[in-house]
Order: C-alpha cells, then sequence, then structure tokens
C-alpha cells in the first residue's frame, strides 16, 4: 500500500468518526491489537533504514542512500496523518466511555512516530543542503501533509476536544466551521471536495513505499476500528448522512421508550387499550 494511500484512508476514517463516536460506538480491540503490532513492526523497520543511513560504514552508495532518504521522508510524511486521527478517536473514545484503552494505545504511536520523524529530519539536513532540490521537496511533502493531517482533526474534533494532538491547535480551529454539518447536500458536497482535493494534493507521491504490506495492515486495522457499525450489509462503507440519521432514529426512539416507560417518574401512562 502506497503512503498516498494511507492518508486517503486518513480522510474517510476522519469522516466517519465522529458520528460514529457521538453515537457510542465501541472500537473493536482486535482491531487495536493489529494496529498496535503492525505499527510497531513498521517503526522497527524505519529505525533500521535510519541506523544504516546514518552510519557511513553501512550507508549503501550515494545516489541508492539518496533514494531510501526520499522514500523514508515520504512514508514518514504522509503516514502521520492515519497515526494522529487513530490517536484523536481512541482519546475521543476513552474519555467518552471513561476507560483508558484506546487513547494510550495511539498515543504511543503517535510518540514514537514523531520521534522518528524528528531522527529523519536530522538526517535530511546532514545529508542534503537546505537548498537542494530533495531538501525543499521533502519539507515540502512534510508542510503539505501537516496542513492536511489538522484539515482532517477538525472532523474528528466535533466528536470530543484534541487540540493537543493537532500539529498546530490555531490551524485546527480555522477549520472547524467546514467539518460542521450544515444540511445534507453541503455536508455531502464539501465531503466529496475534501476526498477529491486530498487525492490530487498528493498525486506527485509516487515513489514505491518501503513497507507496504504492514502499511496496508495498518490501514485495514485503522478502518476496522469501529467493527461492523461503519459498514453497511455490502460491505461498503456508511455515508457520514446514514451514519447520522441512524442516530438520530436510535436517539428518537430512546427519547419514546423513556417517555412512556411506567418505571420513570412523571412519564405518561398509556390506556390499557393501547398496551400491548
Amino acid at each position: 500500500m502506497h503512503p498516498r494511500q494511507m492518508i486517503e484512508t486518513a480522510g474517510l476514517l476522519s469522516l466517519q468518526s465522529a458520528e460514529l463516536l457521538r453515537g457510542g460506538a465501541e472500537l473493536c480491540s482486535d482491531a487495536l491489537s493489529e494496529y498496535w503490532i503492525a505499527s510497531r513492526c513498521r517503526l522497527d523497520c524505519w529505525g533500521r533504514s535510519l541506523r544504516v543511513l546514518g552510519h557511513s560504514r553501512s550507508a549503501p552508495p550515494g545516489d541508492e542512500a539518496g533514494d531510501l532518504l526520499m522514500r523514508l521522508s515520504e512514508e514518514i510524511a504522509l503516514s502521520e496523518a492515519l497515526t494522529r486521527i487513530v490517536a484523536a478517536i481512541g482519546c475521543v473514545h476513552d474519555r467518552r466511555r471513561r476507560g483508558e484503552e484506546a487513547g494510550p494505545i495511539g498515543l504511543n504511536t503517535l510518540e514514537a512516530h514523531r520521534e522518528t520523524a524528528t531522527r529523519l529530519k536530522a538526517l535530511v539536513m546532514a545529508w542534503w543542503p537546505k537548498d537542494s532540490a530533495r531538501s525543499r521537496l521533502a519539507r515540502s511533502l512534510a508542510r503539505q501533509a501537516e496542513h492536511w493531517t489538522d484539515a482532517l482533526l477538525a472532523y474528528v474534533s466535533t466528536a470530543g476536544a484534541i487540540d493537543h494532538l493537532a500539529i498546530d491547535p490555531t490551524r485546527l480551529l480555522e477549520f472547524a466551521y467546514d467539518s460542521q454539518a450544515h444540511g445534507f447536500e453541503a455536508s455531502r458536497t464539501s465531503n466529496q471536495l475534501l476526498a477529491i482535493a486530498l487525492r490530487a494534493s498528493f498525486a506527485g507521491a509516487r515513489l514505491s513505499p518501503l513497507n507496504p504490506n504492514l502499511n496496508r495492515r495498518i490501514a485495514g486495522a485503522a478502518m476496522a476500528l469501529f467493527g461492523s457499525e461503519g459498514f453497511d450489509s455490502l460491505g461498503l462503507m456508511k455515508p457520514v448522512w446514514m451514519l447520522r440519521v441512524e442516530r438520530h432514529t436510535d436517539d428518537t426512539a430512546a427519547l419514546v421508550d423513556r417517555l412512556f416507560s411506567d418505571e420513570q417518574p412523571g412519564a405518561i401512562r398509556l390506556p390499557a387499550r393501547w398496551r400491548i
């Protein structure tokens, strides 16, 4: 799986997660375990590559090393969006359910990801002059990924405060309005435009991935976090409007049940002839 597909996965998950979290959806423990294991394996792979590049005796020849460093830059930068989205989902989920399971997994993975990104940045500065083409490309890619990461986090933030997970909290607030629901047609259009813009923004990222299988496992585990609640009977992702309708329908049904419950104080008591 290519890193640019991972940031598209982050976009899909961010659009869907807020409604599921507000609806009280539980996170799948098996998906969390798979996400944790695959993420640790990929972090280990990145660490080995960085160690190879960091030692002059073990580093490959110049061109080969430069290609490896550029592929590392692309994979680490573009995959951070999904890492932050999963961490945000875990924190909001735990806060709503007063638990401590998903949040620590997401935060620990994000912390390790950021440490790896810091090591990568030091290597980029050591290998390439600041004004070189590859150095400029790596910095531009990282800035673009950071911008989109905060934009996607804004959608999750509608379900709970996650300012501490934003790269730039001020930018997160700027995106907050666009992430709100503004009617069915407006929401559907904005979501479609977001997906198109996200794909177009990283169309130029085409270097071969270093860890395609681990990327696929991580993305699959992230998409499976909400279990079957996020998918319809055909196995396709439920659109946000459908999740919203289902949540409001469930809320209305629960309200009616409480209204006519004999056990609730002040409830409306149905005439005997209406009871089943």
